[in-house]
């Protein structure tokens, strides 16, 4: 058997989270790195409460999945994607 790469074995470890970023709410969703969704769509205040929920999920999925890293991508007009990046 041939064993995988590190940069392939890197990847694995994984999870993608889209946030679409508005005036007042951060619309989320989770993906591992094989595209399964992991958390549906799911909106956070964009308020402090809502940032500290947000990266509990956050943070409670990668423990669930085993997921070591994590790449965060964004979709915002203007700088409403400032206070949560």
């Amino acid at each position: 058997m041939k064993s995988r790469s590190p940069s392939v074995l890197r990847a694995a470890d994984r999870m993608l989270v889209g946030d679409d970023v508005s005036s007042v709410r951060n619309d989320v969703r989770c993906l591992s790195a094989a595209g399964d969704v992991l958390l549906g769509h799911q909106a956070f205040a964009k308020d402090v409460p809502g940032y500290h929920a947000l990266r509990a999920g956050v943070l409670e999925l990668l423990e669930q999945q085993g997921s070591t890293e994590v790449d965060f991508a964004g979709e915002a007009t203007g700088w409403y994607w400032f206070h949560t990046f």
